[in-house]
C-alpha cells in the first residue's frame, strides 16, 4: 500500500502455514529463522532485522538481508504444503491465505478515533473513580479521622487487604501458579466470590473495572493515533493465540469497551 503496489489475492504465508501444521503447539516458534533451521537445516543471521528500515536509502547489508530472506521461502513453502496435505488442512490454509489481503488493508486503512469524545469519556470515568473512592473509604473507615481516610489508598492491594481485615471481611485466597501455594488476592474476579460479605465489595469490583479501563483504554491509548490521518492502525496477528483466532495489538481494537453513559 505505502509503495503504491497492488496486493494480489493469491498470497502464501509461510508463518501462517507453519502455525497450521503445528496445530496450536504453544512451544513452537514460527519466525523465519526457526522455520528455515527446522526444514532446511540452515542458520540465518537475523541481526539486520533490528536495523533502521525507515531510512531513505537501504544499506547494502539490508538489501542482501532482504534478498536472502526471500531465497528460502519457495523450498519452505514446498515442505509446508506437503505437511498441510498430509494433515488434510489445505482447505483451511486456503481460507487463511485468502484473508491476508483483507487483513493487510485493515492495517493500512485503520479506523478513525473521535479524540474529543474519547477525552470526555476518560474524564467521566476519572470522576466516577473519585466518587467511588470516597464512598468505599467512608464504608471501610467510618470512625477514622480525615487524615487517616486520605492515607488509605484503595489502589494499593496491601492497604486494601489490611482495611478489609479490619472490617472483618475475609480476603479471598487463590493458588499461586508458580509456587502452588495459596495467597490473598483483591483482584476483581476473586472479589466476586465475597461480593455479599460487605456492601463495599460491589463498589470495589466496579472501581476495579473502571481502573482496568483506564489502564488499557485511557489517555495512553491516544498515543496510537496517527498524527497524519487521525486513525488507529493496529498490528494484526492473523493467527494470534493458540486457539487460532486473530488478535489486534498496538492498539487493541477487539476489546474497546462501550462508552459509558
Amino acid at each position: 500500500f505505502h509503495l503504491d503496489c497492488l496486493i494480489i489475492n493469491r498470497v502464501y504465508c509461510t508463518m501462517i502455514a507453519h502455525q497450521l501444521v503445528c496445530c496450536g503447539d504453544e512451544y513452537e516458534r514460527h519466525n523465519l529463522a526457526h522455520v528455515v533451521d527446522k526444514y532446511l537445516n540452515v542458520r540465518i543471521d537475523k541481526a539486520e532485522q533490528r536495523s533502521d528500515w525507515t531510512r531513505e536509502e537501504l544499506s547494502d547489508e539490508q538489501i542482501i538481508y532482504g534478498a536472502l530472506d526471500t531465497r528460502y521461502l519457495p523450498p519452505i513453502a514446498k515442505k509446508l504444503t506437503q505437511e498441510l496435505k498430509d494433515q488434510r488442512q489445505m482447505e483451511v490454509a486456503k481460507i487463511e491465505f485468502d484473508a491476508i489481503p483483507a487483513f493487510a488493508e485493515i492495517e493500512n486503512t485503520g479506523i478513525w478515533l473521535n479524540k474529543p469524545r474519547w477525552l470526555t469519556n476518560v474524564s467521566r470515568q476519572h470522576w466516577r473513580m473519585i466518587r467511588l473512592e470516597t464512598r468505599i473509604s467512608n464504608m471501610l473507615n467510618p470512625m477514622n479521622t480525615l487524615f487517616e481516610v486520605a492515607t488509605f489508598k484503595i489502589s494499593s492491594p496491601t492497604q486494601l487487604k489490611k482495611k478489609l481485615k479490619e472490617n472483618g471481611i475475609p480476603v479471598p485466597l487463590v493458588k499461586d501458579k508458580k509456587t502452588g501455594l495459596e495467597k490473598e488476592s483483591t483482584g476483581i474476579d476473586h472479589l466476586e466470590k465475597i461480593k455479599d460479605k460487605h456492601p463495599s465489595i460491589p463498589l470495589l469490583i466496579k472501581y476495579g473495572s473502571i481502573k482496568q479501563y483506564h489502564n488499557a483504554f485511557g489517555l495512553k491509548y491516544l498515543r496510537h493515533v496517527n498524527d497524519l490521518d487521525g486513525r488507529l492502525h493496529p498490528n494484526i496477528r492473523q493467527i494470534g493465540p493458540i486457539t487460532g483466532r486473530s488478535s489486534f495489538y498496538e492498539p487493541n481494537l477487539q476489546q474497546v469497551p462501550q462508552l459509558a453513559q
